[in-house]
């Protein structure tokens, strides 16, 4: 597990998520890493209100995840296959650099362009494969 140099909360959850096993599993130890925050906080008196939008990458696979304690957290999008956007939106410049399979994962979508982002419900987990096949699955914290 590397060092912690700063003092943000994403900080502290990537270095937990390390150790947690993030290269082997990284849904599994986020799961874990925050259900340690959450775990922790409690056991100090205090209730957590952890919100989290967190992506990970290995370079072939994107993770992302929507969560928070109290089941209200921000938002979090997939974009639909750029090839689709473009059949949905001829003119549509925007997208020149994504191909198709691509997609974005952002926390507000770019546009407004209907069809073009795909809300990731609340405890979600969201992975994109190559090829840009994707799946979701419930975000559950252990321990928590």
């Amino acid at each position: 597990m590397g060092e912690i140099e700063g003092s943000a909360d994403s900080e502290v959850i990537f270095n937990l998520a390390l150790g947690f096993g993030l290269e082997a599993d990284p849904i599994a130890a986020l799961e874990s890493a925050i259900g340690l925050v959450e775990h922790t906080l409690r056991e100090h008196g205090v209730e957590p209100q952890v919100q989290a939008s967190i992506g990970v990458s290995n370079g072939q696979l994107l993770w992302a995840v929507r969560y928070s304690t109290v089941g209200q957290s921000r938002t979090l999008f997939r974009s639909e296959d750029p090839e689709a956007v473009r059949r949905l939106h001829p003119p549509l410049s925007s997208l020149p650099e994504l191909h198709e399979g691509d997609h974005v994962v952002v926390s507000e979508p770019l546009t407004d362009l209907p069809g073009a982002w795909h809300e990731i419900p609340e405890a979600t987990a969201l992975t994109i494969m190559p090829g840009g096949r994707w799946e979701t699955r419930a975000f559950a914290p252990l321990g928590g």
